[in-house]
């Protein structure tokens, strides 16, 4: 077993032993005890934090404006990975290439996949 799952193992069995334990010894309890529990303080949870405190208009169009750089960071690292399968497929119908433009493609996105057009524009057709 992993050793995590080994000490939760033993966390549970030990505060299961521990709660089904009779108490020995324990003195009684007065008559007059007042209980000493922390009154329950309410806590409102927000879905995110205020970046704009002042203005809901600036807050709903700067979180706007992040999903659409969220959605715009996902279709270029769509495009990278596309993009270096066609230089993958490229260099195997070529026989012939190197395994960095692939490295170099899948880094640098467009313009390395330009340049490696460029370069092998000069080749024998495939």
């Amino acid at each position: 077993m992993k050793p995590i799952y080994v000490l939760c193992l033993v966390v549970l069995v030990t505060t299961t032993v521990q709660a089904q334990a009779p108490e020995t010894n324990a003195p009684a309890a007065p008559a007059t005890v007042v209980s000493q529990e922390p009154p329950l303080v309410r806590v409102t949870l927000t879905p995110r934090s205020r970046v704009f405190p002042g203005s809901e208009a600036v807050e709903a169009m700067f979180w706007r404006a992040m999903g659409m750089l969220r959605c715009a960071y996902y279709v270029t690292m769509v495009c990278h990975v596309l993009l270096t399968l066609w230089v993958i497929a490229d260099i195997r119908k070529r026989r012939n290439g190197q395994w960095l433009w692939v490295l170099l493609t899948l880094l640098g996105g467009f313009i390395a996949t330009a340049v490696y057009a460029l370069v092998r524009m000069g080749d024998k057709p495939a």
